[in-house]
């Protein structure tokens, strides 16, 4: 009777260790499909955000009922050229929000056109990328401002005195000697100051030496140090152009982003050294045309942004308190239009950009201070 007893007992046991083992695999399956389910979701969500954050908007006209009372009364031009330079561009918005935003940037640009307009009417202002971006995208792609007006003497330079000038032509353009390279556009690179001092360095080994030669911006992206932007930059790339000299284009290909400086060494041009002219736009013009172009260093405002054809004339403070960077270009001549005396300036924001990728910039006014910060290869 006693054995019976112990076997009821062991065999109770054995049943409750059963229905416990049973229950513990019971909730470990149930966290396993919890756990499965959770990721599933979590995986589901996650792809939903990524989705909707790589939707991109290029076309405001599809959506103009979607935009604030005021945007969609906007005349139907706008929308469409909103679009045009969208798909131009290769231009995408990340949300509604941000396109928005670009679209009343170009409205104001638009009424800014018009005022610009009313005040010289001799001047047409197009429509370009520029148009669509704020103040802080346009500061992020040019030269800090302080870049020149923090400029202290250069280094290694020689400074000219303005002692009268001789007589001269009433034109001189440096494009009608076949010394002037193709205008380029230096894309999404900041350092405008490298191919300003590049085409300045093939027109003077042009005129002296009569060989056409394409040179390198890229060396003097890569190899020169840019920190901060600052007026060290301006030194830096004279002397490195004076020390070192530039590889031919082909040599040293083009990216527009700063990479390792490669040490090439045949086939490089130099300047024997670097004059900083007077802020004397007659002594300029002078120096221009007896001795070929000279890198200036341009305050920019957003009406020269907007710029297409003409004699651009901006106000002092346009240019000294409203300007948002730097951009150094290359006056290849000087002429008159209409009565009004201008400097045909080489950029390089593309041949789409002004007059084939040139300006004409008002002479006599030291506009933008286009005068108070220039320099050419010295002569010797």
């Amino acid at each position: 009777m006693v054995l019976s007893i112990e076997a009821d007992k062991l065999l109770t046991k054995e049943e409750s260790f059963g229905k416990e083992k049973n229950r513990g695999t019971f909730l470990l399956c149930a966290t396993l499909v919890f756990a499965i389910l959770a990721a599933f979701f979590f995986g589901l969500w996650l792809f939903t955000i990524t989705k909707q954050t790589r939707t991109t908007y290029t076309e405001i006209s599809k959506l103009r009922m979607e935009l604030p009372p005021d945007l969609q009364k906007v005349e139907e031009g706008v929308f469409t050229k909103f679009d045009e330079l969208n798909a131009n561009n290769g231009i995408t918005f990340v949300s509604l929000d941000d396109i928005i935003k670009h679209f009343k940037v170009l409205v104001k640009n638009v009424e800014r056109a018009k005022i610009y307009r009313a005040r010289n009417s001799n001047i047409v202002y197009g429509f370009n990328k520029y148009m669509l971006m704020t103040d802080d995208e346009l500061r992020a792609d040019f030269m800090p401002v302080e870049t020149l007006t923090s400029l202290s003497p250069l280094k290694n330079v020689e400074f000219m005195r303005s002692n009268g000038v001789r007589p001269m032509n009433a034109s001189h353009d440096w494009r009608e000697d076949g010394v002037i390279t193709p205008v380029k556009n230096q894309g999404n690179s900041t350092n405008s100051l490298a191919f300003a001092i590049t085409s300045t360095v093939e027109a003077f080994h042009a005129i002296k030496n009569k060989q056409y030669v394409n040179l390198a911006e890229q060396e003097l992206i890569d190899c020169v140090d840019t920190y901060n932007n600052t007026s060290n930059v301006i030194h830096n790339s004279l002397d490195y152009v004076t020390n070192f000299g530039l590889a031919l284009e082909h040599v040293y290909l083009f990216s527009g982003t700063r990479g390792q400086c490669q040490n090439i060494t045949e086939s490089k041009i130099s300047v024997p050294g670097w004059t900083a002219l007077p802020s004397d736009e007659a002594y300029l013009a002078d120096w221009v045309a007896n001795n070929g172009p000279v890198v200036v260093g341009v305050l920019v405002t957003r009406e020269m942004l907007q710029y297409e054809e003409g004699v651009l004339s901006v106000s002092y403070n346009d240019c000294y308190y409203r300007s948002i960077g730097a951009q150094f270009m290359t006056i290849v001549g000087y002429g008159k239009e209409a009565g009004d005396r201008y400097w045909i300036v080489k950029n390089s924001w593309g041949t789409g950009f002004g007059e084939n990728g040139y300006m004409k910039i008002e002479r006599g006014r030291n506009t933008c201070g286009i005068a108070q910060w220039a320099f050419a290869p010295s002569i010797s």
